[in-house]
């Protein structure tokens, strides 16, 4: 019988795999932009399933509010932290570009505008 531990690493790995194969599709579909948008929604939840369920800290929270007033739609969109009682509650009005906010999630570690590129 597996441990607790080696089926967490099973399961990491799969998904790891997964967001791999979903990634080539991506590529692949570049001209599709229905397509992409679809990827790119599965690959967001299979990265959030690699995560898993965490609670957020003052400064994790505040990130990801900047993230998300980063990506509004034309600048329009509003973002409040949740207060006390809600510690792990954002609450969202307006448009919010989600490619934006994937890419910036995904591949940023800092609050920036840029968009990284692959160099071959």
């Amino acid at each position: 019988m597996k441990s607790k531990r080696q089926m967490g690493r099973e399961r990491r790995r799969v998904l790891c795999e997964q967001l791999r194969l979903q990634s080539e599709i991506l590529c692949d579909s570049h001209r599709h932009e229905g397509r992409q948008t679809i990827v790119l929604s599965r690959m967001m939840n299979i990265i959030l399933d690699i995560l898993g369920r965490r609670e957020l800290n003052d400064a994790t929270r505040q990130a990801l509010a900047n993230h998300f007033e980063d990506s509004a739609y034309a600048r329009e969109g509003s973002v409040e932290l949740g207060g006390d009682g809600e510690r792990n509650a954002l609450h969202l009005d307006g448009a919010f570009r989600i490619d934006e906010l994937a890419k910036r999630i995904t591949w940023s570690q800092v609050r920036t505008g840029e968009i990284i590129e692959v160099e071959r």
